[in-house]
């Protein structure tokens, strides 16, 4: 039996995805609040998923991303970090997106999570009052003044049954990714903020080639790696599920938290 992810509060259907956050750093990782280019950039991950442990591979080895001179990510072993436990590095955290389920005028059931304050990592992780580590991570000030956790990776593992017709859009900052059967079909890297077309975009499955009545992996990946700003929007038809939970806990995972 599948988890569906959903339970229903008074009458509002609200669909629980689970989340794995990772805190990072500039103090652990330099690229985050690095030099801010403010742009989408295509091919940072490569189009395949690497199907081992369900994670995006980093394009471009020990070089600098997308170049020497203008770059974003530093190397493979910087990008590591962002979706992979590395102690005194990073923090992993458990967490869920709460969807609100609605119904559209087509009878087709929606799944949408906005939020334009998006911190789910404010006083956790290094800046938890309870963290006893080496590591010494600052708040940054939002747009409004209010001391704010800016670096941070989330990764959401899960499947679907596609029966034809569905969508997904996200809008926001940072980077963000969806993988579908292990390919890159979003491709929204680079630090940017979310302002008109920018920082979005749409995926109609109907155009990737999907067969009717069969189950594939769904595997989105989010980093916001830059103040002033934290937004995300995520409107979808999909109907995730999810088909195990690793010994971790983490729905669909692949025991990473095993290799800390």
């Amino acid at each position: 039996m599948y988890q569906t992810f959903y339970f229903t509060n008074k009458n509002t259907k609200v669909k629980n995805v689970q989340v794995t956050f990772r805190d990072l750093a500039p103090e652990t990782n330099p690229d985050f609040e690095m030099s801010n280019s403010n742009q989408v950039i295509l091919g940072l991950v490569k189009p395949l998923l690497n199907s081992t442990d369900r994670t995006p591979v980093y394009c471009c080895g020990d070089n600098r991303a997308p170049s020497a001179t203008e770059y974003v990510i530093n190397n493979q072993s910087t990008f590591y970090s962002w979706f992979h436990p590395e102690p005194n590095v990073n923090v992993e955290v458990q967490g869920v997106l709460r969807f609100t389920q609605n119904i559209t005028g087509d009878d087709r059931t929606m799944y949408s999570y906005s939020n334009d304050a998006f911190f789910p990592l404010d006083n956790r992780g290094f800046q938890n009052p309870n963290y006893q580590g080496p590591v010494k991570s600052k708040a940054y000030p939002d747009s409004k003044g209010v001391q704010r956790n800016f670096h941070f990776c989330m990764d959401m593992h899960a499947s679907f049954t596609y029966f034809g017709g569905e969508t997904f859009f996200f809008k926001g900052d940072d980077d963000a990714w969806l993988f579908i059967d292990n390919k890159l079909v979003l491709d929204l890297g680079g630090q940017h903020d979310s302002h008109g077309e920018k920082g979005q975009g749409l995926v109609k499955l109907d155009d990737i080639k999907l067969k009717v009545g069969k189950m594939y992996p769904f595997d989105f990946f989010y980093c916001e790696r830059h103040s002033s700003e934290s937004n995300i929007l995520i409107n979808t038809s999909i109907n995730l599920e999810c088909r195990f939970m690793d010994f971790c806990g983490v729905c669909e995972g692949t025991g990473k938290c095993l290799s800390k």
